[in-house]
C-alpha cells in the first residue's frame, strides 16, 4: 500500500485513518476524491469482512472499478474476483458489494451487515438511500467514508454529515490536489469549459446554486452556413420522447491547430410521425441519396422507458434505415448513457474550445434548444419545461449532446484515466 499512498494530501489522511468513525469530503472537480475511496478500499481489504462501495448509478461503479479500483489491485499484485453479473470483490477474505444508489437497488441491501463503506457522488442520492447506506454499516468499528461533489447551500447532503456528532468535513478545492501538474492543466480546462457560479463549484467547491443557470456556453458566433453535405460521413443522434423525436445531423468541417475535429450541426428534426418507425422512414428516404459514410447514435435507454422498449425503438430505426442503405451503416449506441453531467461538461468543452457550429436555418431546433437549456438544482438539465406547452424542449440539446460526446469522449480531458477526476 504504500506506492499507492505516496502522494496524499492532509484531508486523504484524515479519510484513510481508521481512528476516524466518520470522513466526508465534499470537493471540486479533480480533487481527488475517486483517487482516496479506492484507496480507502484497498485499505480495509487485509482487515476482512464485508464492505459496501455505493455509487450513485450502477454504471457509475463498473466504470470507478476498472478505472481506478482494479489497476490498484494489479499493482499491489493482489489475487482477486470480479463477479461484474453481482458487483461482487472478493480479495483473500474479504468481500467488497458495489451497489448504485437507485431505488429498486438499495432495498436489496437491507438485511446485509457491513463492517465499513464508502459513498461516492452522495449528493446525488436520495436522501432514503444515503440513510439505508449508513445505516447498514454498523459492525464492528463500522467506519463510513463519504465523496460528493458540491451542491446547492442547503443540500441534504451538508446536514447528513454536519449534524452527526462523530463526523469530519472537507469541503476542498482543485488546488488541495497534491499533483501539481495536474492541478495547472484540469485548472486551464475547468476554465474552458465553466464560467461565473459552475466554476465557482466545480473548480472552488463552493456551496453555490446553479438552479436556473443556462447550461451550454453556446453563443451566435457559432451560427453560419453550414450546409449538409452528402457526400460527407453523417453522424444522426437520436433523442426518444413523447412530445417528439428530435434527430439532428452533423459533419465533420474542419480541423483546427491541435488537429481536434471541428464539427457542425447541419440539420435538426423534430419528428412527430405516430411511431418511431414511420419516423425512422420518412428520414430514412429523406436521406436516400447520401453516399458519405452513415453513422447512427444516441439515446441508449430513453427517459422512463423499460430497456425492452428502448430496444425495440432501436429496432425499427435500424430496420427502417437498413432497407434504404442496407449494411453500410454504423450503430454506436451505447449500452447505457453517459452521465448527464459528464455530456455536459464534454460539450462546454468543446464549445469553448471553438470546436462546433451550427447551420443558421436548418440546425435552428438544436442551437435554440442549446441556448434555452438551464441547469436544476444538481447542475444536470432542467426538465421541467419539457412537459409544458409552448416551451422550447430540451431534447434537441440531448441529441447535441450524445453527438459531441460521440466525437470528443476520447480527446477532452475528462475520460483521461491519468487524471484524479470525479
Amino acid at each position: 500500500m504504500e506506492q499507492l499512498e505516496r502522494r496524499v494530501a492532509f484531508f486523504q489522511k484524515e479519510f484513510l485513518d481508521k481512528d476516524n468513525p466518520f470522513v466526508g469530503i465534499v470537493g471540486a472537480k479533480g480533487s481527488g476524491k475517486t483517487y482516496v475511496g479506492a484507496l480507502f478500499i484497498l485499505s480495509m481489504i487485509p482487515e476482512g469482512g464485508q464492505g459496501l462501495v455505493m455509487f450513485n448509478t450502477f454504471q457509475q461503479a463498473k466504470d470507478i472499478f476498472k478505472q481506478n479500483i482494479r489497476s490498484m489491485l494489479d499493482e499491489l499484485g493482489w489475487p482477486y474476483h470480479f463477479n461484474e453479473q453481482q458487483m461482487i470483490l472478493t480479495v483473500w477474505d474479504s468481500i467488497v458489494h458495489f451497489r448504485s444508489a437507485e431505488s429498486d437497488v438499495i432495498r436489496r441491501i437491507e438485511s446485509i451487515e457491513y463492517q465499513w463503506g464508502w459513498a461516492d457522488e452522495a449528493s446525488y442520492y436520495k436522501p432514503d438511500s444515503l440513510k439505508v447506506w449508513a445505516s447498514r454499516i454498523r459492525k464492528g468499528r463500522a467506519l463510513k467514508r463519504l465523496t460528493s461533489m458540491p451542491s446547492e447551500p442547503d443540500a441534504f447532503i451538508y446536514q447528513f454529515i454536519e449534524r452527526r456528532n462523530d463526523s469530519k468535513l472537507f469541503e476542498i478545492s482543485l488546488q488541495d490536489n497534491p499533483d501539481p501538474v495536474f492541478r495547472e492543466r484540469y485548472t486551464q480546462e475547468l476554465r474552458n469549459a465553466y464560467s461565473g457560479a459552475q466554476l465557482e463549484r466545480y473548480l472552488y467547491g463552493k456551496r453555490v446554486s446553479l438552479e436556473g443557470l443556462g447550461i451550454f456556453h453556446v453563443s451566435p458566433t457559432m451560427r453560419g452556413e453550414y450546409k449538409y453535405d452528402p457526400a460527407d460521413a453523417l453522424l444522426l443522434s437520436w433523442d426518444f420522447n413523447v412530445a417528439y423525436r428530435a434527430v439532428t445531423g452533423w459533419q465533420i468541417v474542419g480541423k483546427d491547430e491541435k488537429g481536434r475535429p471541428k464539427v457542425a450541426c447541419v440539420f435538426a428534426r423534430q419528428m412527430q410521425e405516430p411511431t418511431v418507425g414511420d419516423d425512422a422512414e420518412r428520414l430514412a428516404y429523406e436521406l436516400q441519396m447520401h453516399k458519405g459514410d452513415l453513422i447512427i447514435t444516441g439515446d441508449a435507454s430513453g427517459s422512463n422507458r423499460t430497456a425492452l422498449a428502448t430496444g425495440s425503438m432501436w429496432t425499427a430505426v435500424k430496420e427502417k434505415f437498413m432497407a434504404v442503405f442496407g449494411n453500410t451503416i454504423s450503430f454506436r449506441v451505447p449500452n447505457a448513457n453517459p452521465l448527464v453531467r459528464d455530456t455536459i461538461e464534454c460539450s462546454n468543452w468543446a464549445l469553448k474550445n471553438n470546436l462546433v457550429y451550427f447551420d443558421e436555418v436548418d440546425a435552428k431546433h438544436a442551437y435554440n434548444s442549446m441556448v434555452a437549456a438551464k441547469a436544476d438544482k444538481y447542475g444536470d438539465i432542467d426538465k421541467k419545461d419539457d412537459y409544458k406547452d409552448g416551451t422550447i424542449k430540451s431534447h434537441d440539446a440531448d441529441t447535441a449532446r450524445y453527438a459531441l460526446w460521440h466525437y470528443y469522449e476520447g480527446i477532452y480531458p475528462g475520460t483521461n484515466k491519468n487524471y484524479w477526476i470525479v
